[in-house]
């Protein structure tokens, strides 16, 4: 029944295809949908996440064939069209997890760029200035030997960060570099002791390192917990992960970020913690390193939601945020669709951040569309359905 369940859900949501315009041409896996709003927000879950890499087959190599994630689309994206002024050609791949409305990839390969491409940060290490998608699966494992062999850059196998007494198999995430330096953050949860599965799953063989525990790390909960009542989103049939569980920038600024993300667009904290301590510093292969984090979320959701993380008393230098007045090779963005785009507009540049595209009409999708980076160069894009006229 779960999976009926989810099927048929995902069979509504193909259905309202139509509902904002946000159509691609049509492949196995039908097209972007129209994602949902929350009571009191004007922005839904995160659409998708925009990488623009320096080649895009060399990026498919890791998201598609390894990653599992579904093409649904590749074919030419004109930055003209989209109020964009610049002679560059870009080629756009959009690839989903499962659900066409939420938490899906685009990658985005630049030509004809002038400026110098910045060289990929491809380091062991995680650094202020750093950016991560974050997606669950059941088979991290298996993905860790293959993104190994692969010879991606892996700044943690798989490792529990904090050991719970209470889980018969303990949660255990990893951590590793794309082609482009983007990190990719793999999360897969546990199964605590008093669960219904506890008495009939199969212990894995493999055993991860547990570096944190109670007495090497501590996380301090900087405001109580957001208790949601939303269901996870599942790994689809046919699919390696679930849909993104969200998108996060290691900022140079937290409070700036927040502005950005909590305060303009009316965002809830599922949480804000900070953390010391061993545990903390090996999933990107630090040392003596503290973070705070805070997921933000657009109403009350499991997927598709925003991290602002900042790392307190890094040694090494790191890169100024980019401004360029378009998109350039190495930037990351991601994609909002919402309901009050004049709105976020003038808070945006009341509040002095800068404009890349002002609310335009994009005649080939059906939307206004905007483009706002944010204090750490992010490309936030957001979208709303174009009236009829």
């Amino acid at each position: 029944m779960f999976w009926e369940e989810h099927v048929q859900k995902l069979a509504a949501t193909i259905a309202s295809i139509f509902a904002l315009g946000l159509t691609l041409p049509m492949t196995a896996m039908a097209a972007e949908a129209a994602p949902k709003f929350q009571s009191g927000q004007v922005v839904a879950p995160l659409y998708r996440a925009n990488l623009y890499v320096r080649n895009i087959d060399s990026a498919l190599k890791l998201y598609r064939d390894i990653l599992k994630l579904k093409v649904v689309s590749d074919g030419a994206w004109d930055p003209k069209e989209h109020g964009l002024k610049t002679d560059v050609t870009m080629r756009e791949v959009i690839l989903s997890a499962g659900n066409p409305a939420l938490g899906n990839l685009a990658l985005y390969e630049i030509k004809g760029q002038k400026e110098p491409v910045m060289a990929a940060f491809l380091e062991p290490f995680g650094h202020t200035g750093d950016v991560a998608t974050v997606w669950s699966t059941r088979d991290i494992w298996n993905i860790s030997d293959e993104v190994k062999k692969a010879g991606f850059v892996v700044l943690s196998p798989p490792v529990t960060l904090l050991e719970n007494p209470d889980m018969l198999v303990q949660s255990v995430e990893m951590q590793f570099r794309d082609a482009d330096g983007f990190l990719v953050n793999i999360l897969q949860g546990g199964i605590r002791k008093d669960a219904p599965e506890a008495k009939t799953v199969k212990i894995p063989d493999q055993k991860p390192e547990v570096m944190g525990t109670r007495e090497n790390t501590s996380s301090e909960a900087r405001m109580v917990r957001f208790v949601s009542k939303a269901t996870a989103e599942p790994v689809y049939p046919g699919q390696r992960l679930t849909p993104m569980n969200r998108t996060t920038t290691f900022g140079r600024d937290r409070d700036k970020s927040l502005q950005f993300y909590r305060d303009i667009l009316g965002t809830n904290q599922l949480m804000s913690n900070y953390w010391k301590g061993i545990g903390i510093n090996r999933i990107k292969n630090v040392h003596d390193l503290e973070q705070w984090a805070v997921i933000l979320m657009m109403g009350d959701s499991q997927n598709g939601n925003i991290g602002v993380y900042q790392l307190y008393l890094e040694k090494v230098t790191f890169r100024p945020p980019n401004n360029a007045p378009v998109p350039q090779v190495g930037d990351r963005g991601l994609v909002l669709v919402t309901s009050d785009i004049q709105g976020l507009h003038k808070k945006y540049k009341d509040a002095g951040f800068q404009v890349l595209v002002p609310p335009t009409a994009v005649k080939s999708t059906g939307t206004t569309e905007m483009m706002i980076r944010d204090p750490d160069g992010t490309i936030a894009t957001f979208r709303q359905s174009t009236p009829s006229k």
